[in-house]
């Protein structure tokens, strides 16, 4: 997935969390590795067909079920980031936005 579809997605993402102005300085990081995402990250996830945008409410690493990444409690929503990584989750692209240390 190209880079420009997930900054189609930024205003939506700078709006839910309070930050309008600060959207020019975001930095957007492929999820690549099982100990990236740390609780109140906030993520792009894509399921092949549409970006939806979150914040990690939960991050819940467990022997049985590996790293799972919950992004709305309530609803149950998550992902498994093992399972993401070896292509195997219905996660498709996931991505973190890194705020300026500043934000």
């Amino acid at each position: 997935m190209k880079e420009n579809k997930y900054y189609g997605t930024m205003a939506a993402l700078c709006l839910s969390v309070g930050l309008e102005g600060i959207r020019e300085t975001m930095e957007i990081e492929l999820l690549k590795q099982i100990d990236q995402i740390k609780q109140g990250d906030l993520l792009l996830i894509s399921n092949g067909e549409e970006i939806t945008h979150a914040k990690a409410q939960i991050v819940k690493v467990s022997e049985h079920d590996g790293t799972e990444v919950i992004f709305d409690k309530r609803k149950n929503k998550y992902f498994n980031v093992g399972m993401y990584l070896d292509g195997k989750s219905w996660a498709k692209d996931v991505r973190i936005v890194r705020l300026p240390s500043n934000a």
